[in-house]
């Protein structure tokens, strides 16, 4: 995929294009068009932040930190989880404007 990153105060807006057919982000815009994709939150261990949303009954989509985009390690919860929307953790380490 495409990443754009446009700095809006202390955060950041990220807009993301398939570059392949057969990707998440592609089967996303075409079951629900264009909306928001997911929310982001940084977090100085991304590890611990997956811990605790699994302990407090969030679905892991990642068991573990994995590289992210502009050298961050990520981590996601599944939006069953969380009213609907997909849930990104962020290690503030690398991350633009941090």
């Amino acid at each position: 995929m495409e990443i754009a990153m446009i700095p809006i105060g202390d955060s950041r807006l990220e807009l993301i294009t398939p570059l392949h057919p057969q990707s998440r982000v592609e089967k996303f815009l075409q079951d629900r068009g264009e909306a928001v994709h997911h929310i982001a939150y940084a977090t100085d261990d991304v590890a611990a932040s997956l811990k605790r949303a699994g302990e407090e009954g969030g679905e892991l989509l990642d068991e573990r930190a994995r590289p992210g985009a502009h050298g961050t390690r990520i981590g996601f919860v599944h939006p069953k989880s969380v009213c609907g929307v997909l849930t990104e953790f962020v290690e503030a380490d690398g991350h633009p404007g941090r």
